[in-house]
């Protein structure tokens, strides 16, 4: 399977964020790099790769949401109240901080990426992308538009 050793580095690394072992820099470093390599090595996977890849990155995100909630649960801080700690650049030095947003923005970018390079195939029968916008009706010939006020009418 593509990047076995890999996928089997990111479970280990999400099984050490309820201990604490690492910070959050360096467990977003390790996920862009991730990323990173298994964008490339996606372009030109086959089919049932492609559905391994999905399957293992499920897994993954589960283990992680437990290994959230264990943090969560262990710290006693209810999950919005640790969200703004950690949205909280005063929380950090600033090299941490610019580090973490980076890897943040580019971490959100590769996944986006890696979404599409996974989205099953048009031509293997896959239902058409939910991501496309919905078409908008064209109005009938002679039917206006009805304006729409902000009041609320009783």
């Amino acid at each position: 399977m593509i990047l076995e050793e890999e996928f089997d580095n990111m479970f280990q690394l999400v099984s050490c964020i309820s201990t604490g072992a690492l910070n959050a820099s360096q467990i977003l470093s390790a996920w862009v790099g991730f990323l990173e390599k298994l964008k490339g090595e996606l372009k030109e996977a086959p089919e049932e790769e492609k559905k391994l890849v999905r399957k293992k990155l499920k897994n993954l995100s589960e283990q992680l949401n437990k290994e959230i909630l264990s943090v969560v649960k262990n710290s006693g801080v209810p999950l919005d109240q640790l969200r703004d700690v950690i949205d909280n650049p005063d929380n950090f030095e600033p090299k941490q901080w610019g580090s973490v947003k980076s890897s943040q923005k580019v971490s959100g970018v590769l996944a986006t990426e890696i979404g599409d390079l996974l989205a099953p195939s048009q031509k293997e029968g896959a239902p058409p992308s939910s991501l496309e916008p919905p078409k908008k009706k064209a109005l009938s010939k002679g039917t206006k538009a009805r304006k729409r006020s902000g009041w609320v009418r009783s």
